[in-house]
């Protein structure tokens, strides 16, 4: 999972600077706020990603036969784990 560092970085160069602190430097304030919120939500996108593919690796399955068929039912409680949200 990308750093929120990794992140502000990455995006200060798509934007054709450096690093994060020159595009601080770079700006009056009232312009930052709009590069906090693409970075943000990035880094929220980030965070979910992991977390979806946390609770994948730790999600259990029941198999049930039934009548020659074969039902599978995840635990939910396994799915939502709070072992599942990465650590920040």
């Amino acid at each position: 999972m990308k750093t929120l560092e990794e992140i502000k970085d990455e995006y200060s160069r798509e934007i054709r600077f450096d690093d994060w602190h020159e595009l601080i430097y770079s700006h009056e304030s009232y312009e930052i706020e709009h590069h906090w919120i693409i970075v943000t939500k990035r880094y929220a996108i980030e965070v979910a990603k992991e977390a979806l593919r946390n609770a994948a690796e730790n999600s259990t399955v029941t198999a049930i036969q039934r009548e020659g068929f074969c039902d599978y039912i995840a635990d939910t409680e396994s799915i939502l784990s709070e072992t599942n949200i990465p650590k920040l």
